[in-house]
């Protein structure tokens, strides 16, 4: 006989089950019970010990934030100064159509940060390793730091020592009597162990279709950037020439006049545009950029949450 159990009727089913099969011989099995059953603690726990009446958790941790104050700042997105556009351990995306003069903001921020001791080089990076842009060749007297300039074949390798040799440095900084590796001080260009971090300059020139855009290790770098202790430029012409991880790493977008409102309205969806009162719309928004002069670049800032447009002091020839 086969017995089927269903929610109405399951202890009556149940009864009659277990009386046949006393009947047939077996030994009616005992019906469950539910024991609480009380076990003995462990001897390897030790007893909670209560915490001292002396100790000030907040104080201990202000105290050991202190001790490592320098560190922690040097990891930080924070601004260099007025004067300058991009932010220490930053990603910026400048995209202007040719002949834009998008190589200007760049070029004004690098003259000021290579003044700055602790940026130790600064890595121009294009297609075939050399400098086709006639605005940073123009002021390259102006720049008082070396530049590395690399293809697209040898930056990974390049940048992957830059990366290696910039912790070596550091971990000079920890020791009382380093033993300083003469080839890597002369890599990194630097003399002595006077800076805390030693931040670098990565300047991508014309990105468009560049093989670089997919290179899994450039790619971890743009997401590491503060623990990497660099400052990225990349200029380009069209805003989805560019992925979308890129774009999700990056700190400001710099935005030339030119676009169209199609084009505004994709560089909007792709970019997470903080709010503003005054372009509290995209039509608020694009009706102020359609009507930019030719020296003005539009800022979105997603570490200050800002969206300005400034004014810059170009030059004719």
């Amino acid at each position: 006989m086969n017995y089927y159990f269903d929610s109405d009727n399951d202890s009556d089913t149940l009864s009659t089950f277990l009386n046949e099969f006393e009947v047939q011989g077996n030994t009616k099995p005992d019906k469950p019970t539910l024991k609480q059953t009380k076990l003995d603690k462990p001897s390897f726990i030790s007893k909670t010990k209560a915490v001292p009446n002396n100790f000030n958790v907040d104080d201990e941790m202000h105290k050991a934030y202190n001790k490592y104050k320098s560190s922690i700042i040097n990891e930080k997105q924070r601004k260099i100064s007025d004067n300058i556009y991009a932010y220490y351990n930053s990603l910026n995306i400048i995209c202007g159509k040719p002949g834009s003069g998008k190589s200007f903001l760049t070029c004004r921020d690098i003259i000021q940060l290579s003044r700055i001791p602790s940026v130790h080089c600064i890595k121009y990076i294009s297609k075939t390793g050399k400098c086709d842009d006639e605005t940073f060749k123009s002021i390259i007297h102006l720049i008082k730091c070396p530049i590395d300039y690399l293809s697209e074949d040898n930056a990974e390798q390049h940048l992957r020592i830059n990366k290696e040799y910039k912790d070596e440095y550091k971990s000079y900084k920890r020791k009382p009597r380093a033993v300083v590796n003469p080839k890597v001080m002369e890599f990194l260009h630097v003399d002595d162990l006077n800076n805390d971090v030693l931040n670098t300059v990565l300047l991508f020139e014309d990105f468009v279709g560049s093989k670089l855009i997919h290179n899994r290790f450039i790619n971890w770098m743009f997401s590491e950037l503060r623990h990497n202790n660099c400052i990225v430029y990349i200029n380009i012409q069209f805003f989805k020439s560019i992925t979308t991880d890129i774009k999700n790493n990056a700190t400001a977008f710099f935005i030339y006049p030119g676009y169209s409102r199609e084009q505004m309205q994709y560089m909007k969806r792709q970019i997470s545009i903080p709010f503003n009162e005054e372009f509290s719309d995209f039509t608020d928004l694009f009706d102020r950029y359609s009507k930019m002069k030719n020296n003005e670049v539009l800022i979105i800032n997603l570490k200050s949450n800002e969206i300005k447009f400034i004014v810059l002091k170009t030059y004719s020839t």
